[in-house]
């Protein structure tokens, strides 16, 4: 038998939340996680349902069961945060949910010691100039608009450097 377990949140304050998730699955017993979760101040309030099935079932193109059910800041590079945060800018895309897991292991403050890419989408610094790009590179949101604006203009050869992790998604 399958065991489901769904999550409700509302997220209406700007302040960050702490909710707790409890869930189970046919391979351990019950178990728990707290995620801090905060509404970034520019988006619309939202409720944000997450609803997986263990097993094949219910999971998402990834596997994972994160979800893009409204735009979220998560703390701590809480990676089915990113997750959703990156199928908010793609949603015609969901490739990019790998390439940047490929890219960057999915944590926003990730830095290339051989280059100058940085970011979940590891975006050189004169590709971000050229796609005139505005705010941190480093912060997640600024990353993936900046990402909307290069697939446009490069489609997915401007991530060619990461292709042999992502070509058989």
């Amino acid at each position: 038998m399958a065991l489901a377990s769904a999550v409700n949140l509302a997220i209406m304050p700007p302040e960050p939340k702490v909710i707790n998730i409890a869930y189970a699955s046919p391979k351990s017993t019950l178990a728990s996680s707290a995620l801090v979760v905060s509404v970034i101040p520019d988006t619309p309030e939202k409720s944000l349902a997450l609803n997986e099935k263990r097993g094949d079932e219910g999971k998402d193109e990834e596997g994972d069961g994160s979800t893009s059910g409204g735009i979220v800041g998560l703390e701590n590079d809480n990676v089915a945060g990113i997750k959703g945060l990156i199928k908010q800018y793609f949603p015609k895309e969901p490739l990019m949910v790998k390439i940047a897991d490929c890219e960057s292991s999915l944590i926003q403050s990730a830095k290339n010691k051989k280059s100058s890419a940085k970011g979940i989408l590891q975006i050189i610094d004169g590709t971000w100039e050229f796609f005139k790009c505005e705010g941190d590179v480093l912060n997640a949101k600024d990353n993936l608009k900046c990402g909307v604006k290069i697939l446009e203009g490069q489609g997915l050869s401007a991530w060619q450097e990461s292709f042999s992790c992502w070509k058989n998604f």
